[in-house]
């Protein structure tokens, strides 16, 4: 689990050094709406003598979450929301470090110093003249820490903390060429010509020969296991039988007299397979299913579990090969069924498959071998001196371009997907050599790009927001240095054992 929080921390920090621009302030959520129980009597956290119950981690965890949407609004990832106990936990063990760092260091929270905090972190705490709302202020504590006790408490941890991240705000500057130098670095923008060829699927003319199907079994039959262990789960097959059936549709809410003349024409039918007649004609002939009727009412191999609903699935199973079934009703109406076949649950034994599965080995082979061939004819026309696009147009490759881009932490380009080392090369080409010959491989394609444009942003656009910039780096470099604080004292505590978590007491 301590593994679960440093990867909490390390998301929250990609966060901030992306730009986000969330201050690497461990903050309790002090200005949030009251709710929720007391700090419990499980501890979810502990670092040292400090203390963390579920009303902590929840409060830190909805303020995180709320930061965390509005800052990043659609591009918030709901799933991400599932990790956010563990990154409430981790942000309150970095204030917790932070804290006891600052009373190692001689640091001691004030009253004044507390009630100073109170009055700048949270909304209305104050009059227009500076003076505490004392009653209000003590039933929103309670409401929300507890007692007023605790509140006091972590406002005082919060202090502390404070002081230390004072000592790196004041140990980083960033210079104007710094500064510069990262606006451009953000703002620069390429357009790309790229082509992606498929390494996955061989073309229509390829042909895989049974007698190399043979040799591979013989030379290399432990490669082709391998594909079926991989797959495993592919070849369970559940108990199924090979089902016909005949519906006679009852419409939802007719009246019961409408439902009985239903009901004796699904009769008659039942009474005339008994009497010889052929399922298959007689489905043809009175069966209200148009997706089975013209089939002879056949639903092919129906499995056990799936998708009959329980009244069809008991009576299709109860069912001996080659006998039919007494009417059943279901919302859809009455049907009669005939069972074909019966198929028992079971493993597909790795002999019944290997050739298919041989074939499929083959087959991705020679889709990549096709797609490096083509793909080593373009990187050589590069070589050569043409752009990629003329030698695309030359071979008959698509091309596809993009809008402007700019550096981004994932490397996402349109029609690729995340592709950083795509991206990366892309802004290292130039107007006199636009066309890479780097032949990249992003996930079942193999990829070339060629710079079309590249923007720079004017230098008038980058001395107004130099000083932002300034700021945006200062503290991202904050961040940086009080993660690596926080990371050098976690290990620490957690080897002498005064680091200890249970996050499963947020579930009790």
């Amino acid at each position: 689990m301590l593994e679960t929080l440093r990867r909490g921390q390390r998301w929250i920090m990609a966060l901030v050094i992306a730009g986000v621009g969330f201050v690497f302030v461990f903050y309790l959520g002090l200005g949030g709406a009251p709710g929720g129980g007391g700090a419990g009597s499980g501890a979810v956290v502990e670092v040292d003598d400090l203390r963390f119950g579920p009303r902590d981690v929840d409060r830190v965890r909805r303020q995180q979450e709320e930061q965390y949407r509005q800052a990043l609004g659609d591009r918030f990832d709901e799933s991400a929301a599932d990790q956010l106990d563990a990154l409430a936990a981790s942000l309150l063990v970095n204030q917790a470090i932070l804290s006891r760092e600052a009373r190692e260091l001689g640091f001691v929270a004030s009253d004044d110093e507390v009630r100073d905090y109170v009055r700048r972190q949270i909304p209305g705490a104050a009059d227009e003249s500076g003076r505490l709302q004392a009653e209000g202020l003590r039933g929103w504590a309670e409401g929300e820490f507890g007692t007023e006790a605790r509140f006091v408490e972590l406002v005082r941890m919060e202090v502390l903390a404070d002081e230390i991240l004072d000592l790196l705000r004041e140990s980083v500057q960033v210079s104007d060429a710094e500064a510069r130098q990262s606006l451009l670095h953000r703002r620069e923008e390429v357009s790309l010509a790229w082509v992606g060829i498929d390494a996955k699927t061989p073309r229509a003319d390829a042909a895989i020969s049974d007698e190399a199907i043979d040799g591979l079994l013989a030379s290399d039959e432990a490669r082709v296991r391998a594909r079926y262990e991989e797959r495993a789960s592919d070849y369970q097959q559940a108990e199924a039988v090979h089902l016909r059936h005949i519906l006679l549709r009852v419409p939802e809410g007719v009246p019961p007299e409408e439902e009985a003349r239903v009901r004796a024409r699904a009769e008659e039918a039942l009474g005339r397979l008994r009497g010889g007649a052929a399922f298959a004609d007689l489905a043809l002939e009175l069966s209200e299913d148009p997706g089975s009727r013209e089939q002879g009412g056949d639903l092919g191999w129906v499995e056990r579990g799936g998708e009959l609903g329980t009244g069809l699935e008991d009576a299709a199973f109860a069912l001996a090969p080659g006998t039919t079934s007494e009417l059943v009703r279901t919302p859809a109406g009455f049907h009669v069924l005939r069972a074909e076949e019966r198929r028992d649950a079971r493993s597909v034994p790795f002999e019944e498959v290997r050739r298919d599965l041989a074939r499929e080995v083959l087959v991705q082979e020679e889709a990549a071998r096709q797609a490096r061939e083509a793909a080593e004819r373009l990187a050589a026309a590069v070589r050569e001196g043409k752009s990629l696009v003329d030698a695309a147009r030359e071979q008959r490759v698509a091309i596809e371009r993009t809008d402007p881009l700019r550096r981004r932490p994932d490397g996402f380009v349109p029609g690729l997907g995340p592709a950083p080392e795509v991206l990366a090369a892309a802004f290292a080409l130039s107007r006199s050599r636009p066309s890479s010959e780097r032949i990249f491989e992003v996930g079942d394609r193999l990829v070339l790009v060629q710079l079309v444009e590249r923007n720079s942003p004017k230098p008038e656009e980058l001395e107004a927001d130099l000083a932002q910039e300034r700021e945006r780096l200062r503290r991202a470099r904050i961040a940086q240095a009080a993660q690596s604080w926080v990371e050098l004292r976690r290990s620490e505590l957690e080897q002498s054992g005064k680091l200890v978590y249970d996050l499963g007491q947020l579930r009790n």
